[in-house]
C-alpha cells in the first residue's frame, strides 16, 4: 500500500522549564494534527469496545504524554489554545461513543426540523467512530452495511482489521515537519504556505497575526482567546452572526471579514481594497509597535461588540431603523462612521445627539437616492468625514451638518427641500428605486403617520401596490389616457403597501373594487386615506398628484434638512 502525504506542519520553539513537557507552537497544520488525534482516539475507543487485547499500550505513545498532575493538559499530544480546548479534552477522554453522545446530545430548537449542529470536534469523532466500527465488523467502508451484517467476525479477523487501520494511520501517513529557528518570522512562513490551495479567510490570517504577536509577548493565549476573541468564533454554522455571508458590492463575504474592513477603514482613514484586506491590516498592524497586544485585543473586542450592535438593534430604535434602511439601500459605506461614533469618538460624542445624527445621515442618503444622485463618490466622502470627525473637538448634530451642508458637487451635495419635493412628486419612483427600496420609503412614511402611543416596527410580508395598475383590466380605466397613465404610474402618489395576498387579489382591478378592499382590510395608517372616497369614485391623475403632495410633506418630516 503506498504512503499518503498529508502536507506540511510548521513548528516554532517554545520555552519550557524543569519537568514541563517539551512543547512547540504549531504555526501551520493545527487542523491536521488535531484531526489526526481525533481519528486515533475514535479508533482506540472502537478497539476497546471490541475488547482488542493490549490496545491501550498500542495507542499510548500516539495520544498521550507523561505529565504532571497539576498540568493536566500536558497529557495530550496536541492542545488547542482557543475555544475548542474544552470540547477537545472531553472528546479525547470520554472513552466511548455513548459517553460523547451523553456529553453532547442532539438538541432540536423550537419549531426546527433539524437538530442544532454539535461542535465540529464532536461530529468528527462520531463520524470516524462509525466508519471504524463498520469496517471492523463488516470489512466495508460504508456505515449503511452495519445493520445488514448477520454474523459478527471472529476476534482474529477484528484484530487483523484493527492492525491494518492502525498501521495505515501510524505508518502510512507522511508529513513534512518544518521547525523554525528563533530568528525566523512565523507569520511569513504561514502566509507563504497558505497562499496555495484553498485560501484562508482574511479574518483567519488576521487572527494568526495577532496571536503570534501575543505569543512573542509570552501572554497566555488560551486566556487571551477566551477573554477577547471567543465571541468572534461563534461556531461553524454558516448562518451564525460572524460567519454569515453578507453582500458587499458584487460578492458575498463573511460578516467577520466585513467587520475588519470597516474597522480598518475607520482606523486608517484610507481607501482599503477589500480584496487586499489582510495585506492592508498587516501593514497597519506593523506600522506601529504593539507593546500591549492584550490592550489591542480588548479594543478590537469592543469594536466588534459595537459593530454587532448595529445589526442587533431593534428597528424600533433610531440606530436599528437607520441600519435596516441602509441595508435595503445596499449602502454599507457609512458603517465606519457609525462604528466610530460608538467607539473611537464615543468620549467626545454627545449621546443625546445621536438620534439626530442618525436622522441626518439617513436624510442625506435617502434624499440623494430619491433625487437620482449617484452614490459612486460615497467612499471618498466617508473618508473625508472620518478625518473631519477625528479632528472635531466635540461631535453633535451640528458637527455632522457642518460637514454635509457645504457639499455642492452633484456627487456629494445634500438635496434641498425644493429639489426633494419635486423628485417625490414627479419622479417615477418605483421605476427608479425598484420594489424593495420603494417599499422602504412607503413604510417610512406610514411609520411617520403613527402616533407616539404606537410602537414603530418594521412590518414584513408587504408589497408595493400601484393604485392605478401597471396592467389595467376590468373596466380598462379609460378615464386615464395611456399617455397620462405612463407619466403617473410609478409616482409616489400612486403607490401604497398591501399584504402580498391582498395585492394578488385586487392588483389589476378597477378602483371601485380596490378601494373597499384596501380601506377595510389594510391596517396601515397610509391606507386610511382611501376611506374618504366612495365606491363610484374614479381614481384619476389629479388624485395621484394630490396624494403625492401629501406624502411629500411627510417625507420632508422623515428626512429633514437644515
Amino acid at each position: 500500500m503506498p504512503n499518503h502525504f498529508i502536507g506540511a506542519v510548521v513548528l516554532a520553539p517554545l520555552d519550557t522549564w524543569g519537568r514541563d513537557v517539551v512543547a512547540r507552537s504549531v504555526i501551520d497544520g493545527q487542523q491536521r494534527l488535531t484531526t489526526l488525534q481525533i481519528v486515533l482516539t475514535a479508533l482506540r475507543d472502537v478497539a476497546t469496545a471490541q475488547r482488542a487485547e493490549g490496545i491501550e499500550r498500542a495507542f499510548e505513545r500516539l495520544t498521550r504524554n507523561d505529565f504532571r498532575p497539576d498540568h493536566a493538559y500536558e497529557q495530550f499530544k496536541v492542545w488547542p489554545t482557543t475555544g475548542d480546548n474544552h470540547v477537545f479534552e472531553q472528546v479525547m477522554t470520554a472513552g466511548s461513543r455513548n459517553e460523547v453522545e451523553r456529553l453532547y446530545p442532539l438538541v432540536k430548537g423550537y419549531r426546527k426540523r433539524k437538530p442544532d449542529p454539535r461542535p465540529n470536534l464532536v461530529e468528527a469523532y462520531l463520524f470516524f467512530e462509525r466508519k471504524f466500527t463498520n469496517y471492523l465488523l463488516t470489512g466495508e467502508q460504508s456505515p449503511e452495511n452495519t445493520q445488514e451484517s448477520t454474523a459478527t467476525p471472529d476476534e482474529k479477523l477484528i484484530s487483523d482489521r484493527l492492525d491494518a487501520l492502525l498501521t495505515s494511520i501510524s505508518a502510512r501517513l507522511e508529513v513534512v515537519m518544518v521547525e523554525l529557528e528563533d530568528d525566523d518570522d512565523p507569520q511569513v512562513i504561514f502566509e507563504s504556505l497558505n497562499g496555495r490551495g484553498e485560501p484562508l479567510l482574511p479574518s483567519d490570517l488576521i487572527r494568526n497575526l495577532v496571536f503570534l504577536e501575543a505569543g512573542r509577548q509570552d501572554l497566555n493565549l488560551e486566556k487571551l482567546h477566551r477573554a477577547h476573541w471567543r465571541h468572534f468564533d461563534d461556531g461553524a454554522d454558516p448562518n451564525s452572526f460572524w460567519q454569515k455571508d453578507v453582500r458587499q458590492g458584487r460578492l458575498n463575504r463573511p460578516r467577520l471579514d466585513l467587520f475588519f474592513f470597516h474597522f480598518l477603514t475607520l482606523n486608517r482613514q484610507e481607501q482599503i481594497p477589500i480584496t487586499q484586506l489582510y495585506t492592508e491590516f498587516r501593514r497597519w498592524w506593523l506600522s506601529a509597535p504593539r507593546a500591549n497586544v492584550e490592550a489591542e485585543l480588548a479594543a478590537l473586542q469592543a469594536s466588534g461588540a459595537a459593530y454587532r450592535l448595529l445589526f442587533d438593534s431593534s428597528p424600533s430604535t433610531r440606530l436599528g431603523l437607520l441600519v435596516h434602511r441602509l441595508q435595503v439601500l445596499d449602502t454599507s459605506v457609512f458603517y465606519p462612521v457609525l462604528l466610530g461614533l460608538l467607539t473611537r469618538w464615543q468620549a467626545k460624542t454627545d449621546a443625546a445627539a445621536l438620534p439626530g445624527i442618525y436622522t441626518d445621515l439617513e436624510s442625506y442618503i435617502v434624499r440623494r437616492a430619491v433625487c437620482g444622485l449617484t452614490p459612486k463618490n460615497y467612499n471618498r466622502l466617508v473618508l473625508e468625514m472620518l478625518t473631519a470627525l477625528d479632528k472635531a473637538a466635540v461631535i453633535n448634530r451640528a458637527t455632522i451638518r457642518a460637514f454635509l451642508e457645504p457639499q455642492t458637487a452633484d456627487s456629494s451635495r445634500w438635496p434641498s427641500d425644493a429639489e426633494f419635493k419635486i423628485a417625490c412628486q414627479t419622479t417615477s419612483l418605483y421605476d427608479k428605486l425598484k420594489s424593495a427600496r420603494t417599499q422602504m420609503i412607503l413604510q417610512a412614511l406610514d411609520m411617520q403617520m403613527e402616533t407616539g402611543r404606537e410602537e414603530k416596527v418594521i412590518l414584513h410580508g408587504l408589497s408595493v401596490e400601484h393604485v392605478y395598475p401597471q396592467t389595467p383590466s376590468e373596466g380598462k380605466w379609460d378615464h386615464i389616457s395611456q399617455e397620462e397613465g405612463a407619466v403617473v404610474l410609478h409616482q409616489l402618489g400612486n403607490l401604497t403597501l398591501l399584504t402580498s395576498e391582498l395585492n394578488a387579489q385586487i392588483k389589476n382591478g378597477p378602483f371601485r373594487r380596490k378601494r373597499p378592499a384596501i380601506a377595510s382590510q389594510s391596517k396601515l395608517k397610509m391606507n386610511t386615506y382611501f376611506q374618504q372616497f366612495d365606491n363610484d369614485h374614479l381614481w384619476d391623475v389629479s388624485d395621484i398628484r394630490r396624494r403625492g403632495k401629501e406624502l411629500t410633506q411627510l417625507a420632508l418630516k422623515v428626512w429633514p434638512r437644515p
